[in-house]
């Protein structure tokens, strides 16, 4: 995920993006990992 490479928290995210709840979820989010 593009957010995650900068490390970008959720709370920012929604500030970038209000729709990111219909594409994923917090849990989802601070779960996915790069690797």
């Amino acid at each position: 995920m593009f957010y995650k490479l900068y490390e970008l928290t959720y709370d920012e995210v929604e500030i970038i993006d209000p729709n990111i709840e219909q594409i994923i979820s917090r849990e989802e989010y601070e779960r996915f990992e790069l690797q």
